[in-house]
C-alpha cells in the first residue's frame, strides 16, 4: 500500500473511529490520495468491487457506509473533539471537508513516523526504479515471446535466437530542387540511393560507440531510430538495447508500445497510464511516484524505448512524436524508436534529426558471408520441441 493508504488504515482502525474492514475499504477507494480533485463518486467506488477488496458491488451500499461514517463514526463524542463539524453539509461539500481534515492528519502522521517530505508535500518513499522498469519490460517481453511461440512449446532467450544484425547509418535523403520529368524519375532515385553512405555496424560496436560513447552521425546518440521491413527484427533489437541499459548503466529504460498511445501526448501517457500500471494501481499512481519519475526525466536518467511508430493510428505519426518530444519535461531523455521503412522514408519526415539505423537482411552464405538464415533456424530450434519437424523444412 502507499503511504497515504497506510495512514488511513492506521487512523481509522483505532479508537475513537474503529471502522469495519468494509468501511475502511470504501474510504480507501473513495479517497485514493489527499487531492480533493481525485475523490471518487459512490458509483465509481462500487465499480471497483471484487471478491478480494471488500468493496460493496453497488453504489447504494457505498452511500450507506459513507453516511454511517459521517453520522455515526465521526459524530461520537471523542471524535467530535478532533473532527471538524460536518453539520449542514452534504455530498461533495461534506467529502471536501473530510479530505481536508484527513490531509491535516496525514501531515501529523508523517511527522510522527519520521518520514521526510518534499517541498510539494509528497513523501520521499524508496522506489527501486530499475526493478520497476525491469518488471515492466519483462511483461512486454513475455507478451512478445508468446506471440512468437504460441502453441509450439518453445522457450528461448534473445541471445539464443538472434543472429547478430548489421545496422545501416543513413544520411538525410538528397532533395532535388528542380522538377524531374517522369521518364527520368527512376534514374534520379537510383542516383540518390547510390550516394547514400551505407556503413554496416556490428551490434557490439553499436553499443559501445553509439549507446555508451554517444558518438553518432547527427545528435550524439540522444535520438536514434531503428528502421526495417516487417519482421526484420526491430523489436528484438529494442529489447536488446533495453537489456544493455539495465546491464551497463544506472539509467532507467522505459518501454512504450506506441500502438496503445495513439494521439495521447507522450508525457501524459507516461505519467498517467504507464506509471499507474508500473505502480500496480487501478486509477492513478501515488503522488510520490509521479514526483520521482518527473525528477528522473529532468535529470536525463530515462531512456524512452518507443516501439512501432507505424502502429500509432494517427494521420502523421512522426509529426505527432516530434510534437510530443518537444515538451520541456522530455528534453533530456534519450530516445530509441522503431519504425517500418515505408513510413520513415515518406516525404516530410518530422524526425529527420534522428540518427537512423536500418536492419540488414539475413545472408544465405556465399563463401565470404556466413549463412545467417541457417544460424537463426539452428538457434531457434536448438532445443527439442514439438516444432522440431519444421526445422528441416525451413532450411530447405
Amino acid at each position: 500500500m502507499s503511504s497515504w493508504q497506510n495512514f488511513l488504515v492506521s487512523l481509522l482502525s483505532r479508537p475513537p473511529y474503529i471502522l469495519s474492514p468494509t468501511e475502511i475499504a470504501v474510504v480507501l477507494a473513495k479517497f485514493p490520495d489527499e487531492d480533493e480533485k481525485h475523490i471518487k463518486t459512490d458509483k465509481a467506488v462500487a465499480e471497483q468491487a471484487t471478491q478480494e477488496n471488500n468493496l460493496p458491488p453497488n453504489s447504494e451500499t457505498v452511500s450507506k457506509h459513507m453516511r454511517t461514517l459521517y453520522t455515526e463514526r465521526l459524530s461520537q463524542r471523542e471524535a467530535r473533539q478532533d473532527v471538524p463539524s460536518l453539520k449542514g453539509k452534504r455530498g461533495q461539500a461534506r467529502d471536501s471537508v473530510f479530505v481536508a481534515w484527513l490531509k491535516h492528519k496525514y501531515l501529523e502522521w508523517q511527522e510522527s513516523q519520521g518520514l521526510a517530505t518534499s517541498s510539494s508535500g509528497a513523501t520521499d518513499i524508496e522506489i527501486d526504479w530499475r526493478e520497476v522498469c525491469r518488471a515492466m519490460l519483462e511483461s512486454k517481453r513475455e507478451l512478445a515471446s508468446n506471440l512468437f511461440t504460441s502453441g509450439m512449446e518453445i522457450t528461448f532467450k534473445l541471445d539464443d535466437i538472434q543472429v547478430p544484425l548489421g545496422l545501416i547509418k543513413r544520411p538525410k535523403k538528397v532533395q532535388h530542387q528542380k522538377d524531374v520529368s517522369p521518364d527520368k524519375g527512376s534514374q534520379v532515385y537510383r542516383e540518390v540511393e547510390e550516394k547514400e553512405k551505407i556503413t554496416p555496424i556490428e551490434y557490439k560496436d553499436f553499443c559501445q560507440q553509439v549507446l555508451a560513447n554517444q558518438k553518432s552521425y547527427k545528435n550524439n546518440g540522444k535520438h536514434l531510430t531503428i528502421i526495417g521491413e516487417p519482421g526484420a527484427g526491430k523489436t528484438t533489437q529494442l529489447f536488446k538495447i533495453a537489456d544493455w541499459v539495465l546491464d551497463e548503466t544506472e539509467d532507467l529504460p522505459i518501454w512504450i508500445s506506441l500502438g496503445v498511445v495513439g494521439a495521447k501526448p507522450l508525457q501524459e501517457y507516461l505519467l498517467k497510464d504507464w506509471l499507474r500500471d508500473a505502480a500496480g494501481k487501478l486509477d492513478a499512481a501515488p503522488p510520490e511516484w509521479v514526483e520521482q519519475l518527473e525528477q528522473h526525466l529532468k535529470d536525463g536518467r530515462v531512456w524512452l524505448l518507443l516501439d512501432g511508430a507505424d502502429e500509432m493510428q494517427v494521420a502523421d505519426p512522426l509529426g505527432k512524436l516530434a510534437e510530443f518530444l518537444r515538451v520541456p519535461l522530455l528534453k533530456n531523455v534519450r530516445v530509441v524508436l522503431t519504425c517500418r521503412l515505408n513510413l520513415w522514408d515518406a516525404a516530410g519526415n518530422a524526425l529527420s534529426e534522428f540518427d537512423t539505423y536500418k536492419m540488414l537482411d539475413f545472408s544465405y552464405g556465399d563463401g565470404k558471408n556466413p549463412d545467417q538464415v541457417k544460424q537463426f533456424i539452428d538457434k531457434w530450434f536448438g532445443n527439442p520441441s514439438p516444432a522440431l519437424p519444421y526445422k528441416d523444412w525451413l532450411i530447405r
